[in-house]
């Protein structure tokens, strides 16, 4: 037998034996070098094919780490890489990912020395191959979060990304790092597909940074009550600058370095541009381009602009104006082209950074036409098109604070542009929603913009707004009771209280009946107020008839199949279910003497 059988030879038998120790020293002795490096293929499949097959211990994965670092140092480079490629696939678990990072490490780094005439191609397909297990990880599900049936743990979920986010970046920093050396030396123009593959590679790991909750703001329900069903009414906000944003432990280690990557390939000016991501990226599909590209590019910002991670690499002496439209189609995407919290959160997040410095009336839809046409050629009204998505947030997004932090920068968004704008986008909003909500916000957002015009002194262009040619048309919208006295009241009664008092606001300041309020009232009395007390008096007696339901003690008497707020009230017990009716009657008092405050107003002018 020869030599080099007799090493394959012991080297199965101590496989089979489960000695991976001992076939350590036997390695790693330095007689046996050259054994190692001429069947470094086969030492490399047999042992990679031992663990797989085999359950092992921390220990003994610690045993065989070590064993393909020695192979990687030993073997030839090209060999090796192969071998690496074919096995990081995401059918093997993480644990195959952690023994196989710290070779292809240095297999990469003796590429780069050793095999200069495949160094594109060697550091692209090692970079790819990592990104490839990557798709393979699902990110957390946060919808689920407090739900009892799944019971999910997201915390694992997160872990398993977190670590292969840890074994990518330990590859791509110390080759990069041998990668800029090696540019230095030969000049800058030897490496533009590895620089192209590295900025891709990067925004890969940023984009599964971006389905994370780094900020650890989705998982305790404490602080995000999760809602079910039903709505909620919206009031307008009070707006100030946000404190910066606090990246879990992990995940601050793991942003910073890939920012560092990011950063050291291309200047920040660079990427910062809107169009510069399409020449220093490269994806397989458009859909990749699409999610991969644009998120990856969204959480870049996000880490910098919200989080201060690597701030100062960043220029920091921009308009305000070129940062707003730079980070446009980022925050744009990761708000309106995924439904995953974690992502929408650092779209609204990253959004309020950029739109907070913008002066009040300083947009125009023109503008917006002007500057991001090319971005959203399909899409005529861009501006209009993001506040209904922020609107469909704050309606559907399970998470309390995600739709508190959408609706209030609907106000905000809206409060950047100027006046004609202003009302359009208002107007556009009341006939895309129906959510009850959602209206009264938008209402009082009219209402308020309305007492900040009444108010001396005047901004310029203000008339575009009360004086608009489409008022008419809004009061009716917001003056509208689809089905008269039939009404639901419950399921509207915070648009409708919206309307009221944006009604009796009208009726009070309006003196000069600039937006000819007085005009319309005879029309207003008819056709909203008076089947709106109707509506509102067989509603009472309705919500009588079930506390009657409920304190009945025959059980056939009980029964009812109404809903409020989306729970039915048989779910209830019968203290709960007369409170909850209870509070309703009293809600639809409150209602009632508002209809009779405003409809004094009106017979007061009358007779004046």
């Amino acid at each position: 037998m020869s030599k080099m059988n007799e090493f394959q030879y012991t080297v199965a038998n101590l496989l089979m034996e489960s000695r991976l120790e001992k076939l350590n020293e036997i390695c790693f002795n330095a007689e046996n070098r050259n054994k190692v490096y001429d069947g470094s293929m086969e030492l490399f499949k047999s042992v990679f094919t031992h663990f797989l097959e085999k359950k092992t211990t921390l220990k003994e994965r610690q045993i065989i780490r070590e064993l393909f670092v020695f192979i990687g140092e030993t073997a030839d480079a090209k060999e090796m890489l192969v071998a690496i490629w074919e096995n990081l696939d995401p059918m093997y678990d993480l644990d195959a990912f952690e023994l196989l990072i710290p070779c292809l490490t240095i297999i990469c780094r003796k590429a780069i020395k050793t095999d200069l005439s495949h160094l594109n191609y060697n550091i692209g397909v090692s970079l790819s191959t990592l990104t490839y297990y990557g798709d393979g990880l699902n990110p957390p599900d946060y919808t689920v979060v407090d739900d009892p049936e799944t019971n999910p743990d997201l915390s694992y979920e997160e872990s398993r990304i977190y670590k292969f986010l840890t074994g990518a970046t330990e590859v791509g920093v110390l080759v990069l790092q041998d990668l800029m050396e090696f540019k230095t030396k030969e000049g800058s123009s030897v490496l533009p597909q590895v620089e192209v593959d590295y900025v891709t590679f990067c925004a890969e790991l940023l984009f599964h940074l971006c389905c994370i909750d780094l900020d650890d703001k989705l998982k305790n329900p404490e602080h995000n009550c999760v809602r079910r069903s039903g709505g909620g009414s919206y009031r307008q906000p009070h707006v100030e600058a946000e404190d910066i944003k606090q990246i879990n432990t992990v995940g601050s280690g793991e942003a910073g370095k890939i920012v560092d990557m990011i950063v050291k390939i291309h200047p920040s000016w660079a990427l910062i541009k809107n169009t510069s991501w399409k020449s220093i990226t490269s994806f397989g599909s458009e859909d990749e381009e699409q999610n991969k590209r644009t998120l990856g590019r969204g959480c870049l910002f996000y880490l910098v602009m919200v989080c201060n991670v690597k701030i100062d690499y960043f220029p920091q002496i921009l308009s305000p104006s070129y940062v707003f439209f730079s980070t446009f189609a980022s925050f744009y995407n990761m708000i309106t082209a995924t439904h995953n919290p974690a992502v929408i959160y650092k779209g609204l997040k990253l959004f309020f950074s950029a739109v907070i410095p913008l002066e009040p009336l300083s947009l125009t839809t023109a503008e917006f036409k002007k500057v991001i046409y090319k971005k959203f050629r399909g899409t005529t009204n861009i501006s209009a098109k993001l506040l209904t998505e922020l609107c469909r947030v704050a309606i559907h997004c399970p998470f309390t604070s995600i739709r508190a932090d959408a609706i209030k920068l609907v106000g905000i968004f809206l409060d950047k542009f100027q006046w004609l704008d202003r009302f359009d986008l208002t107007r556009i909003l009341l006939t895309r929603n129906e959510d009850a909500g959602v209206l009264s916000f938008i209402v009082s957002y009219f209402k308020d913009k309305i007492d900040e015009i009444l108010r001396e002194p005047r901004s310029p262009g203000y008339h575009h707004f009360i004086r608009n040619t489409q008022m008419a048309e809004v009061l009716d919208m917001i003056f509208e009771l689809d089905e008269g006295s039939e009404t639901d009241i419950m399921s509207c009664y915070d648009r409708l209280m919206s309307a009221l008092n944006l009604l009796r606001f009208l009726f009070i300041r309006d003196k000069n009946n600039e937006t000819l309020i007085w005009n319309r009232a005879p029309a207003i009395e008819k056709l909203f107020i008076a089947p709106l007390i109707t509506a509102i008096n067989i509603s009472r007696m309705h919500m009588k008839e079930e506390v009657r339901k409920a304190n009945s003690k025959k059980p056939e008497e009980q029964l009812t199949s109404m809903k409020i707020g989306g729970v039915p009230l048989m779910s209830m017990d019968k203290e709960r279910r007369i409170q909850i009716v209870n509070s309703a009657i009293f809600r639809f008092d409150m209602m009632q003497s508002v209809c009779s405050r405003t409809q004094q107003l009106i017979d007061d002018k009358s007779k004046s």
